[in-house]
């Protein structure tokens, strides 16, 4: 067997149903002996850690499997072991709810990676709850070298969606936050600054299924905030750490702004303003900070008339909150929802 090219890190956390869906379709690929697949357990309290053991055991292809069984600790926790355990050239990371496109990585691919890029970013396509209806999202092809660290480098927030040469990671001690929520963010965001090389690449690498019953989906919009403005905190603090000197005041204010209809259909209003009277929500108050232009005209709007923003966001936001559990909660509410939000909506195509 050839030394593995790519190493790919699934983590994952009772996630039976659909794990080995996304570890198939990984050691399914044309050159799947170039790859080390690593099947994190994040301490699953279901079967899931079982039947990737037997499907280690089981393996007829010509992937190497590991499966790594930790005990609890989020999947931030599980990546990062995923990166000190890995030994392949390159790294990338799927979520266990998620699938590789049939074909992804072939001889073309192959000689893609040996061209040696610190990071490569691909196209990927986005797949409706019922499975039906799905939209891609194409980069153009672009390569770009010699490149000095830039912390307002533009960069592509879909860490499923890059590989990684590893030893650009090692170097620059490069790891996910310590948090549940937003933690691909500030991961993708280092990495992408302090690569010295990026390619970008149109064929499409992810399906990326958006699971009604994932995290980013059932937490509360409390939690959510919560843990997305930790997950900025610790950004701004690894480029510090970095001897980078980089703010994110305008993207932490964007993100509370953009919570801001959540927030006020999951709360009341006196508790609303006491949430949002602690001291990090100070940017929210202040002028200094524009938010990003798409967030411009709800902020105006809330802080003219914080009660009225309030009353709205709880006859709106509140009520598709309530709805999303029922409409999600049986196959035939789940495909007539996504005919109506993901078909006639986004116009989306139907899968083939």
């Amino acid at each position: 067997m050839q030394d593995a090219l790519l190493s790919v890190v699934i983590p994952f956390y009772n996630a039976k149903s659909t794990v080995l869906r996304a570890a198939r379709s990984v050691v399914n690929q044309p050159c799947a002996e170039r790859i080390e697949l690593l099947l994190m357990d994040d301490g699953s309290k279901d079967e899931g850690g079982k039947l990737c053991d037997q499907f280690a055991l089981d393996n007829q292809s010509s992937a190497k499997i590991r499966v790594i069984h930790k005990e609890n600790g989020g999947a931030s926790s599980a990546m990062n072991l995923g990166i000190q355990q890995a030994s392949g050239q390159y790294i990338c990371f799927l979520d266990a709810d998620d699938w590789w496109e049939p074909g992804f990585f072939d001889d073309h691919l192959v000689r893609l990676l040996e061209e040696e890029y610190d990071l490569y970013n691909f196209s990927y396509q986005t797949v409706s709850p019922d499975m039906r209806w799905h939209k891609s999202y194409l980069l153009e092809d672009a390569a770009l070298r010699d490149l000095q660290p830039d912390c307002y480098r533009d960069f592509y927030v879909r860490h499923w969606a890059c590989i990684h040469r590893r030893e650009h990671l090692l170097r620059h001690d490069m790891h996910y936050p310590l948090c549940n929520v937003n933690e691909d963010v500030p991961f993708v965001h280092l990495a992408s600054a302090f690569a010295g090389s990026i390619r970008s690449c149109s064929r499409v690498m992810v399906n990326y299924w958006l699971n009604p019953k994932s995290c980013v989906h059932t937490s509360s919009p409390q939690t959510s905030t919560d843990e997305i403005m930790k997950s900025l905190r610790l950004e701004r603090e690894m480029f510090r750490e970095r001897g980078l000197d980089y703010s994110n005041d305008r993207d932490i204010l964007s993100h509370i702004i953009r919570q801001l209809p959540l927030l006020c259909s999951q709360m009341s209003y006196r508790n609303l303003r006491a949430y949002l009277g602690q001291p990090e929500f100070a940017l929210l108050w202040q002028e200094t900070v524009k938010p990003w232009q798409e967030f411009c005209r709800r902020e105006a709007s809330f802080k003219k008339h914080p009660f009225l923003f309030w009353l709205r966001s709880r006859i709106s936001p509140g009520f598709s909150q309530a709805a999303k559990p029922l409409l999600y909660s049986s196959p035939l509410l789940m495909r007539l929802a996504c005919l109506i939000r993901y078909r006639l909506r986004l116009g989306w195509d139907k899968l083939s």
